[in-house]
């Protein structure tokens, strides 16, 4: 009990920290690139910065490649500050996500009569998924009667991942049928689901471990779902 009342003031904590996280990123920019869209009929377009005002462009498909048509094109111009309210728009974008994860906590269900345990062995792992990120462009109104250009972004993916890490290896875990007591290598994989902001991301994982020595016949946690939670540095 007293693992799952940790477990969740850990889940709180991280919780209320991306929160703050996002907002702190309200006045990031928006990267240039091809976003979908609905500020044109064609709902593809591209955003590039000049100078402090952002330029968007829509994209026609050509040939199944969408690009600008340098003969008939349309452009919005988001400077940073306006004196007129301008509409709030939405910019999206699913690409494929490379990061390096770090798995500080896991939580194993009870096994083999064993009480459910809350262990924090470091793991490292590489994550490979799909992510959408998500961009709200919009003015807000300031002291000066301007309005302000302002982005929130968040990211969400979804993937695998695998990687090495340690677990405790002793007669607890292994039934008995051995009387050492050391910290095993284990290969760990799964599928996990985290937030993105910024280049930093936070999440949560279900995996599985293979002890890596001639014990893993008698460790009970052998290939037994675990949960735990991620963090990361995107790579891409």
């Amino acid at each position: 009990m007293d693992n799952l009342k940790i477990l969740f003031a850990v889940l709180i904590l991280i919780f209320f920290s991306a929160c703050g996280a996002l907002k702190d990123t309200a006045n990031d920019g928006l990267p240039e690139g091809k976003y979908n869209s609905k500020l044109f009929k064609s709902k593809k377009v591209y955003v590039t910065n000049s100078g402090d005002s952002l330029i968007v462009y829509n994209l026609q498909n050509v040939n199944k490649n969408h690009q600008i048509d340098t003969n008939n094109y349309s452009l919005k111009i988001f400077p940073s500050h306006s004196k007129e309210k301008i509409e709030s728009h939405t910019f999206n974008a699913t690409t494929f996500d490379f990061d390096a994860l770090a798995i500080p906590f896991k939580y194993r269900p009870l096994t083999n009569s064993l009480p459910q345990q809350f262990t924090t062995s470091l793991n490292g792992a590489v994550y490979f998924g799909f992510r959408n990120d998500n961009y709200q462009l919009k003015y807000e109104n300031n002291y000066f009667n301007y309005h302000r250009r302002e982005t929130r972004h968040y990211g969400i993916s979804v993937g695998g991942f695998a990687g090495f890490g340690s677990s405790p290896v002793n007669t607890w875990v292994t039934s008995n049928n051995i009387k050492l007591d050391y910290e095993g290598v284990v290969f760990t994989k799964g599928i996990a689901v985290i937030m993105a902001i910024g280049k930093f991301t936070s999440g949560f994982a279900i995996g599985w471990d293979n002890l890596l020595d001639k014990n893993k016949q008698h460790w009970i946690y052998e290939n037994k779902p675990w949960f735990g939670l991620v963090f990361g540095l995107n790579l891409n």
